[in-house]
């Protein structure tokens, strides 16, 4: 009877301890998004205008004033877009900031060529477009991933695309890099550097196809995370010729787990 009450405190104990662990644990607040957009066309209804055709969607956390981590992320996901060191903090006065440099480029490319040479024959060299999406792709608990596509065209046989994945430290509002994500000494980042020439190779690509060498196939600081793993993206040119397009190459979380940093937030998230 002794030994079954001592067993029982000692289980109601341990309960108790765990109830308080997970009452005790700070509460994470949902974040709010908002979609701000922006949208022009100068030559919608002219065959020879002449301009710069924008278009920007940008998703972006909300409350800022409120949450100095958020404030964190909004400057570091529009110092992506904005030259500028001082841009607005409120997001569609960002977004004017963002289309001035855009006509600023132009104009000042337009300004290189004398006005007689502005015929039909250069119309389409100055009839740029500009398209910018961003949103979030991932939110836990503790980590945040966006996703920004850039695509632009200014003249020549075509335009061209670019695709940067940032993610975040939903507690810090700080940007997380491999040297945080991982263990990284030298042994373990040329294994995870091999895993992706492996995933390279298994995809079939190989130079003769207008694909580069194994050597331009690294951990590009360009990656994203998954409930799965972890997933790194290539734009054209990086690896492979524009011909060939993009290339997203994954890791699973089970592959990656022995070189993990296993105090940060994404093993807390996969494991």
């Amino acid at each position: 009877m002794y030994y079954f009450k001592k067993r029982f405190c000692v289980a109601a104990l341990m309960g108790v301890v765990a109830f308080c662990m997970v009452a005790c644990q700070p509460k994470v607040e949902e974040i709010a998004f908002k979609q701000y957009s922006y949208s022009e066309n100068p030559y919608e209804n002219s065959d020879t205008a002449m301009g710069v055709d924008i278009s920007v969607k940008l998703t972006l956390p909300e409350q800022l004033e409120q949450h100095p981590e958020l404030m964190k992320m909004y400057d570091t996901l529009m110092g992506q877009l904005i030259s500028a060191k001082d841009f607005s903090k409120n997001p569609d006065s960002a977004i004017a900031q963002y289309c001035a440099e855009v006509r600023t480029d132009f104009k000042q490319s337009k300004g290189e060529v004398a006005e007689e040479d502005l015929d039909e024959i250069f119309i389409e060299m100055f009839r740029w477009e500009t398209n910018v999406e961003l949103s979030p792709n991932l939110v836990s608990d503790e980590i945040v991933c966006f996703v920004l596509d850039y695509w632009t065209y200014t003249g020549g046989i075509h335009g061209n695309g670019c695709r940067s994945y940032l993610v975040f430290d939903r507690l810090t509002g700080d940007r997380l890099s491999e040297s945080e994500i991982f263990n990284l000494t030298d042994g373990n980042k040329e294994i995870i550097t091999n895993m992706l020439r492996d995933v390279y190779h298994q995809n079939g690509y190989t130079e003769s196809d207008g694909y580069w060498s194994d050597e331009t196939v690294e951990m590009n600081g360009n990656f994203t995370i998954t409930e799965e793993g972890i997933k790194y993206y290539y734009n054209s040119y990086e690896i492979a010729c524009y011909a060939n397009g993009p290339s997203e190459f994954f890791l699973s979380k089970e592959q990656l787990k022995p070189y993990l940093n296993k105090k940060s937030s994404v093993y807390r998230f996969w494991f």
